[in-house]
């Protein structure tokens, strides 16, 4: 399990941590099944994630996900944020919405009887400095005095 650093010097995750699941990667990555046909001996290891990131630095990036996505290889790209917006994955899911003019992640979870709300952009800063004073206490005459001072905006 880790991350490994492709030949564009970008980063794919993989995790095939079942037996299945690793057989799987090894045959579909074409590894070499004498090097690394045995999963669970921890004493190679470090020898064997050595090799591995070696193999994933002759490959791209994109490269690596038309190899492996889809499959049950336990695979992922790691995203930039404007790449993970656009990715294939995300957008079908509808991972990410705008909000005035900006991508932000929709909200989770999500669930098929309870639709969230649509989340609303945050207010300006000092937009309800004004109520929350006359909340405490604060008379137009203080809050005036404040906003003539400079320190309301």
């Amino acid at each position: 399990y880790g991350v490994f650093e492709t030949s564009d010097e970008k980063f794919v995750s993989i995790g095939p941590l079942e037996p299945q699941f690793y057989q799987q990667f090894v045959a579909t990555a074409g590894l070499d099944t004498t090097v690394f046909g045995q999963q669970m001996p921890p004493d190679q290891w470090p020898r064997l994630k050595a090799l591995l990131a070696a193999e994933f630095r002759q490959k791209t990036q994109a490269e690596w996900c038309a190899l492996l996505e889809g499959t049950d290889c336990c695979f992922a790209p790691v995203l930039d944020f404007e790449t993970c917006v656009t990715h294939p994955h995300h957008v079908a899911r509808e991972t990410y919405i705008e909000l005035n003019g900006h991508q932000q992640p929709a909200p989770a979870p999500r669930f098929s009887r309870t639709p969230c709300s649509e989340p609303v952009a945050p207010k300006r800063a000092g937009e309800d400095s004004e109520s929350i004073l006359r909340d405490i206490g604060f008379d137009d005459a203080k809050i005036s005095a404040l906003r003539d001072s400079g320190a309301l905006t």
